[in-house]
């Protein structure tokens, strides 16, 4: 991780903790590696999808983040809205996050909701093509608890959540009766859950999976591995499995009789889409630098050098509270997060009185 990224990732949380008054709670504790992996996931998850327009008018979306809403929720039906709805239609809702789902159009104004949408507030039409489970009323695997869970059972508490590829619903690891061994295999990527695998149609997925150790092909046309493994439990699939997959006549009869033939497409998977986020924020980035750049190329050299101290201020002040957090367990408080805003504020103050003293 570099310094910069490192830096940023503080610059959010120390916002976040500004904002609240509660004072030095438990609640508001959190460890500089647990920023930066909350930093991470938000930007794959977030960064493909946009978070200033209703998706809406791009019909149903091959995959994009999204949020149920518990609040709004007219009837008890299932209903789900894309990112820029959650921040603008909901921002003063209970949201229950879904992560990303495939082929789904936005539900928020549509009627499904008790309020109307802020970016279109025509909306009239029916998704009929939007699927529903249990996820968008807070509930997942086949346990049906909810996530975060804050009466989880003592045996799920160490649990990884995991969501399988078909059906997308995501599944506590020791519920998908998979042995230590199995969960643990560093091949195990993209996973499908035994309730999809226990389906007829679905069956023949296990002929892929990474438990199947025979892989001898049924002919030379059909590249499918002749062996399928009998099993009541979940299967993991390897990175690059979708490529795998035989394309034969036979063979892409059985994907669309089960209707998964979105299995052999590489673009359908999350990696896929958390790639293309990382990508739209490392954009972002640049576009933000070019910026900054074009802004510091307009000053004169007495701007310049009063914007370079500041920087190098900041970058002191921050590997400052680095070193203070990292004596103390790696955990930054509200207490660091206090002295960091008092010294930037000495600072503005100091950069005032130069300035009138500069005047007069």
């Amino acid at each position: 991780m570099n310094e910069r990224s490192a830096e940023a990732r503080v610059v959010e949380k120390i916002m976040e903790d500004l904002q609240k008054e509660n004072g030095n709670t438990e609640e508001q504790l959190q460890t500089i590696e647990e920023i930066e992996a909350d930093q991470k996931e938000q930007i794959s998850v977030l960064g493909a999808s946009d978070a200033d327009n209703c998706s809406f008018p791009q019909g149903y979306c091959k995959r994009q983040a999204l949020y149920a809403c518990l609040t709004c929720a007219k009837d008890g039906q299932p209903a789900a809205m894309c990112l820029a709805c959650s921040y603008n239609c909901h921002d003063d809702c209970e949201l229950v996050e879904l992560y990303t789902k495939r082929d789904f159009r936005c539900d928020c104004g549509t009627g499904k909701y008790h309020r109307k949408c802020k970016f279109d507030e025509s909306k009239n039409h029916t998704n009929e093509k939007n699927r529903y489970d249990h996820n968008f009323d807070g509930k997942y695997c086949e346990c049906l608890r909810p996530y975060p869970d804050p009466d989880c059972p003592e045996e799920l508490k160490d649990d990884e959540m995991i969501q399988c590829i078909v059906c997308e619903d995501w599944w506590h690891s020791s519920c998908l009766k998979l042995t230590k061994e199995e969960l643990d295999n560093d091949d195990n990527d993209e996973m499908i859950c035994p309730r999809c695998l226990a389906k007829p149609e679905l069956s023949f997925l296990r002929c892929y999976s990474i438990s199947n150790a025979d892989k001898e092909s049924v002919s030379g046309d059909c590249t499918k591995p002749k062996n399928e493994p009998k099993s009541t439990s979940g299967s993991f699939f390897v990175e690059d499995f979708r490529l795998k997959i035989c394309k034969c006549v036979d063979c892409m009869k059985l994907l669309t009789d089960a209707k998964v033939e979105f299995l052999i497409d590489f673009d359908d998977s999350v990696a896929a889409y958390e790639q293309k986020g990382i990508e739209a924020h490392k954009e972002e980035e640049k576009e933000a630098d070019d910026q900054i750049n074009n802004f510091l190329d307009k000053l004169d050299h007495n701007g310049q050098m009063e914007v370079a101290h500041g920087v190098a201020f900041m970058r002191q002040m921050m590997k400052e509270m680095f070193e203070k957090a990292q004596s103390s367990g790696g955990v930054i408080t509200n207490e660091h997060t206090q002295d960091l805003k008092r010294k930037l504020a000495e600072r503005t103050e100091e950069m005032k009185r130069r300035r009138l003293n500069h005047q007069f």
